[in-house]
């Protein structure tokens, strides 16, 4: 009877830990949805009004983009960078670097 109590709780301990476990894959791929790598050239900007003022610029080609990507609100970065998807607007998201933890607005586009 002894026995078979403690067969009883090592299979209650090992079933625990085996729900535990794919708890926590379940979170990993939850978490792993909103992950995204940013094209090469991709343009990263600190406020949704820079960004929306970017777009609208290159859409009218009025060389205002040049003076906005030179004040450093807005930054072009040179290769792909892994990023979390935060916020979503209609054309735009707002994402949080996973190196530095820095929230930017980036084109949807820009994403892949």
């Amino acid at each position: 009877m002894y026995i078979n109590r403690i067969r009883k709780l090592k299979i209650c301990r090992l079933l625990l830990i085996a729900a535990f476990f794919l708890l926590c894959g379940s979170f990993q791929t939850d978490a792993a949805d909103n992950r995204y790598t940013t094209r090469p050239n991709a343009v990263f900007c600190k406020s949704l009004a820079a960004m929306h003022a970017l777009q609208i610029s290159l859409s009218l080609r009025d060389g205002k983009a040049v003076s906005l990507l030179n004040s450093g609100e807005c930054e072009v970065a040179g290769a792909g960078i892994v990023v979390y998807v935060v916020q979503e607007e209609k054309d735009i998201v707002r994402v949080q670097l996973t190196s530095s933890g820095k929230y930017f607005w980036v084109s949807r586009k820009a994403l892949r």
